[in-house]
This record gives C-alpha cells, sequence and structure tokens, in this order.
C-alpha cells in the first residue's frame, strides 16, 4: 500500500506533509461537519412533516426560544437588546440625507 501512495506521490508531485496531527485534524473536521449537516438536515425532515401534518404546532414550534449549545453554553439565536436596536436606528435615522432631485 505504501508502494502505491509513494507511486502517486512521484507522479503527481505532492509534497504535502501528512503528519498524524494533521490528519487527524483532518479527520474531526470531517467529521463534524457530516454531524452538522445530519442535524440540518434531520431538523429540516421534522419541520417538513410537522408542516404537513399540523401547521398549527410547526408554527408554534417556531416561537419556542431558543435551545442552549450545552457544549459551548451559550445560545444559539442571539436577539439584541432594545437599547442596541434603539442607538442603531437612532443613528440611522437622525443622520439627514440629501438626495439629488433631477
Amino acid at each position: 500500500m505504501n508502494n502505491n501512495i509513494d507511486q502517486i506521490i512521484q507522479t503527481y508531485r505532492t509534497n504535502e506533509n501528512n503528519s498524524t496531527e494533521d490528519i487527524t485534524e483532518k479527520k474531526l473536521a470531517v467529521t463534524a461537519n457530516r454531524l452538522r449537516r445530519y442535524k440540518e438536515s434531520q431538523l429540516r425532515r421534522k419541520q417538513n412533516k410537522d408542516f404537513r401534518t399540523d401547521q398549527k404546532r410547526f408554527y408554534r414550534s417556531l416561537e419556542k426560544p431558543p435551545e442552549v449549545d450545552e457544549q459551548q453554553n451559550k445560545v444559539t439565536h442571539n436577539i439584541p437588546m432594545s437599547e442596541h436596536m434603539r442607538d442603531y436606528w437612532k443613528d440611522i435615522w437622525e443622520t439627514p440625507v440629501y438626495h439629488k432631485i433631477s
């Protein structure tokens, strides 16, 4: 098997230094992305099924508060504070804008 790998490296002149740490990190990243896609797919399928069978329950499930991510211990959906929203829109609406009249 190593002979085949050596031949491929020679043929395509790839000089990548794949240490064990790099390979492990890449495998972990692939597995994490696969898990993320699986969770998104499962959620999408569940929501589609709920919408087809009981729309009222579907819309109520959308109104539920966001779940806390246990691994990172933070809320998955950040809702802005009212003060931040007020300041944001205040800056926009209080700044005079002059438009060119044609």
